[in-house]
């Protein structure tokens, strides 16, 4: 123990120099406390203490505790510390072993924040949360495990917006190697923005669950996507893509005509015969259906004869909330091209579903292969299935309808989203502005509600309020597909053999 007592503070440490040899001073406000100098010039608190219940010779053991050095921490705030370790001698635990308990639990979360890594966070937590909340969840968690696959063994805690900027760098120059950019360079920005975003919500769930103080990617600036697709069918082409489903459908037909050949000469039960029955694939009637409502493809698979109403005065479908994108229940309108087709249809589809398997257990798989075909056979290039809700809602705006009713038919529940198909032509444009003229002299001073296009509005909130439109005259505007048309030749076409 010290000899030496004087008040120790800020200046009397910023006093003491190395002499070489150790010097020891002890405080004259807390006994016990006082700061030791090294010979090298270290300048260290200590907290002298009576170690609770050991007795050597009959006289209480003494023991110290290094508190902290000196600048690391000032002298009053070392005084506290000191306090706060003499509080745990006075319940008869051993200070030091407190500070060696203390030290062990630090390195314990050490050691428990190295081990919660991305990939274990995923495994143990987000996968089976993901897989309940969203539809889509075994897909999202699968390309997150993909897309993030180098920081998978990084722990959570570590990850900061660095990171993200490095890995979109990444992203930028890598070749692509599947889908329509495949053999370029770079990810597009839209593709960047939604993989972000589910790592972005899988650390708001980490964050939740407390496993990490701060959400790393918290308002993180997002890339700017490319410009939204404008891709519709020209008429040259929709007779192309029937010419070759039609070319597909008597390919199968006479292949099964040769196979029937074979099996008579053979011996063999014969197969049913494909002339007989209006279509050999669902091909047909999907891309019809798809056409004349913009439904998307997956809401079609899952779509049940239940909710097909054929019989009713204007027919229609009930896009069940369970299949929809959109998770909420709406009413899909058929127009006459789509009503013969399902009606034809509806005698040699099997089972539950509109669009069944082949086993008729279950809905049809994916068609990605067999669409493809077909666009090859009429070299339509640069066309997928989900432009066909774009083509719909296009051939909607330019016969008139407002977008409010292309919006309400395609399940839009944002005004944005039925903006980007709502595609006017040039011609049309011209033809929408010689509206104004209908019926009055250039003297006449109006105001009437133009179309989005005309009035220049960015924001498609500010042209909806013009949009009012009743529900009860969506079937209205269904009919605006059939007007000046019957049943078109290439569906007629489909009507079995009399």
């Amino acid at each position: 123990m010290a000899k030496t007592r004087t008040y120790i503070d800020r200046d009397f440490c910023r006093s003491l120099k190395a002499t070489g040899v150790e010097q020891n001073y002890a405080d004259s406000k807390l006994r016990g406390f006082a700061v030791r100098v090294s010979a090298e010039g270290t300048i260290s608190f200590i907290q002298h203490y009576l170690k609770p219940g050991k007795t050597v010779k009959g006289k209480q053991q003494q023991g110290k505790l290094t508190v902290g050095h000196f600048p690391a921490i000032e002298a009053e705030a070392a005084r506290v510390k000191a306090l706060d370790d003499l509080k745990e001698a006075i319940t008869k635990r051993d200070p030091v072993t407190v500070q060696q308990e203390k030290q062990a639990k630090r390195d314990a979360e050490a050691l428990a924040t190295s081990t919660r890594t991305i990939g274990w966070f995923i495994d143990k937590h987000f996968e089976t949360w993901e897989c309940a909340h969203a539809k889509t969840g075994k897909d999202r968690v699968q390309t997150l495990r993909a897309s993030f696959k180098p920081y998978l063994d990084m722990p959570l805690v570590e990850f900061n917006v660095g990171h993200a900027e490095d890995w979109i760098t990444t992203m930028h120059s890598v070749v692509v190697r599947h889908g329509k950019r495949k053999g370029l360079i770079g990810l597009a920005n839209g593709t960047i923005n939604r993989n972000l975003g589910i790592l972005s919500c899988m650390f708001t769930l980490a964050w939740k669950k407390k496993f990490i103080a701060v959400h790393p990617l918290y308002r993180a600036g997002l890339h700017k996507p490319e410009p939204l697709r404008k891709r519709v069918l020209t008429l040259e082409e929709v007779q192309r893509l029937f010419d070759a489903l039609y070319r597909a459908e008597e390919a199968a037909r006479a292949k099964r005509d040769r196979g029937n050949a074979r099996n008579l000469a053979r011996g063999y039960p014969l197969l049913p015969d494909l002339r007989l029955v209006p279509y050999t694939s669902p091909m047909i009637p999907m891309v019809i259906w798809a056409r004349e409502t913009g439904e998307r493809q997956q809401e079609m698979r899952l779509t049940k004869w239940s909710a097909v109403f054929l019989e009713a005065p204007r027919p229609f479908v009930i896009v069940e909330a369970e299949t929809c994108k959109t998770e909420k229940e709406r009413i899909v309108y058929l127009s006459a091209e789509a009503i013969h087709v399902l009606t034809l249809w509806r005698t040699q589809s099997t089972g539950e579903y509109v669009f069944p398997n082949r086993a008729g257990t279950g809905p049809i798989g994916t068609i990605r292969k067999a669409w493809k075909t077909i666009l090859a056979d009429a070299g339509v290039a640069d066309f997928d299935w989900r432009d066909f809700r774009h083509d719909f809602a296009s051939q909607m705006v330019m016969r008139g309808v407002p977008l409010k009713a292309v919006g309400d038919l395609l399940g839009h529940e944002d005004p944005k989203m039925t903006q980007r198909y709502a595609t006017f032509a040039p011609d049309h444009l011209a033809d929408t502005v010689a509206r104004l003229d209908a019926g009055r002299t250039v003297s006449e001073r109006t105001r009437l509600p133009l179309p989005l296009d005309l009035l220049g509005h960015e924001e498609p909130k500010v042209t909806q309020r013009y949009a009012t439109f009743a529900p009860d005259h969506l079937a209205d505007t269904l009919e605006r597909l059939d007007a000046g048309r019957a049943v078109s030749e290439r569906t007629r076409r489909s009507l079995p053999p009399q």
